[in-house]
């Protein structure tokens, strides 16, 4: 075919349409003027190129995080005429890194997008990414698995806690989100109830932790805990070794004083916060429709404190375990947290 790299777009149209060409099955009229989506948060600056004819550059503004942290996408449309000079190749850059190009060996096709994808980003058009059925889990969003002993309460924090929920034992704490960056936190506690709310993302401290702890010992485990034996010595209401917490049934059995029980609320929290929370900033909630991943960013949570038991006496003790750490588990959203 030969090159039309002097001649105007509009020639060009009637040059097909009057010159048969063997093997050419586009229709023989001029392509709509290409349209390119944008939708990071990045300017996207970008080339399109054309079968024998010349390229055209463009630029379009960068998205807008919006409500739920999705990103509004900004679109900008070629102002030349294109004629019937097919599509090539595009290729974009995005905050000074090369995008993915979409190629072709030609194509009438007018809408295109870049997009965050699990390599970086990506160019693409709007029909081939109608043409891709995606998995529903694969986000944006996060999957965190607690492999702990006790319930963790976790939360997706920017400014605010966005996103919180506990996770019992062995189960998942899992949300899809906007595709942007977040904060997880996570709080071991020994029940499931929500102690989180979307102002306060701050991780409790000791004297809070002791407190959370020594109410949910009191509603459940302390509930069949009964003053001493006879003969046996009496318990502080709580004491803290290098390996263990102790709370005493001073401070849990009904009518407890109440200087006991501020005694052993921080004294638990002193021992047991430390190991018992924890957070992993900057952590990308992977690329959105087309491109998003088959599985969602996943993420485990191990370490922390371990079982209770009860002593010959009755009392609950705590061990501290290992501090609480948060894993991440797949490559889905790696490549934006470089």
């Amino acid at each position: 075919m030969f090159r039309l790299h002097s001649i105007n777009r509009f020639v060009a149209s009637i040059l097909l349409m009057t010159v048969p060409i063997i093997g050419y099955s586009a229709p023989a009229s001029a392509y709509g003027r290409a349209t390119i989506f944008n939708r990071t948060n990045y300017v996207v600056h970008g080339i399109i190129h054309y079968a024998g004819c010349r390229g055209d550059n463009f630029t379009v503004a960068a998205g807008k995080v919006g409500a739920n942290s999705v990103i509004a996408e900004t679109q900008s449309t070629i102002s030349a005429y294109r004629g019937a000079c097919l599509i090539t190749r595009i290729t974009a850059t995005v905050n000074g890194k090369a995008a993915s190009a979409y190629t072709s060996s030609g194509t009438g096709y007018e809408r295109f997008i870049v997009a965050a994808s699990n390599t970086g980003y990506k160019v693409d058009s709007l029909a081939n990414m109608q043409k891709e059925v995606a998995d529903a889990t694969g986000g944006p969003g996060f999957r965190i698995i607690n492999n702990t002993n006790w319930p963790v309460e976790v939360s997706l924090d920017q400014v605010s806690c966005l996103y919180y929920g506990v996770a019992p034992a062995g189960q998942a704490f899992d949300r899809n989100t906007g595709a942007v960056w977040f904060t997880i936190s996570a709080q071991q506690q020994l029940d499931t109830i929500e102690h989180k709310t979307l102002s306060s993302c701050v991780l409790p401290v000791a004297a809070i932790v002791g407190g959370i702890i020594l109410s949910a010992l009191t509603a459940g485990v302390g509930a069949a805990i009964a003053a001493p034996a006879a003969g046996a010595a009496a318990a502080a209401a709580a004491v803290a070794t290098s390996t263990t917490v102790t709370v005493g049934s001073a401070a849990l059995v009904a009518g407890a004083k109440a200087a006991a029980v501020a005694g052993a609320k921080e004294t638990i929290g002193a021992a047991l916060v430390s190991n018992g929370q924890g957070e992993l900033k900057g952590q990308y909630a992977g690329p959105p429709w087309p491109f998003r991943c088959s599985v969602k960013p996943t993420y485990t949570i191990t370490g922390g404190w371990g079982k209770t038991t009860k002593d010959v006496d009755g009392n609950v003790v705590i061990p501290l375990g290992t501090a609480l750490k948060i894993t991440k588990t797949n490559t889905c959203g790696n490549s934006m947290m470089n």
